[in-house]
This record gives C-alpha cells, sequence and structure tokens, in this order.
C-alpha cells in the first residue's frame, strides 16, 4: 500500500500498515490519493530507469 504524511507529505509504500512517518517520525499517516499514488508511482518507474 502506498502511504502520505501529511506532516511533511513525504509519500511511501509499506507492505504492513503503518502510522508512523519514515521520513519525519509524526504519526500522521494516511493511504495515499490516486495523485500521490500516481506521482510515486512515476518516481519508481524513472529510478528504475537510471
Amino acid at each position: 500500500m502506498i502511504y502520505q504524511c501529511s506532516q511533511c507529505q513525504f509519500i511511501f509504500e509499506r507492505r504492513a500498515d503503518t502510522i508512523l512517518c519514515p521520513n519525519c517520525g509524526k504519526y500522521s499517516v494516511s493511504e495515499a490519493n490516486e495523485e500521490a499514488k500516481e506521482q510515486f508511482l512515476k518516481i519508481q518507474e524513472e529510478q528504475k530507469k537510471s
């Protein structure tokens, strides 16, 4: 599942549920919206090409 922190806007993927942002450490994580998911997947694809 792809999550986004509402504090720092960090987008990340986890296989298990999480409530803690790995970037800022805040407990303000929820499932990312469709736009954030698309952005995350686009970045992942670009990194694979590099």
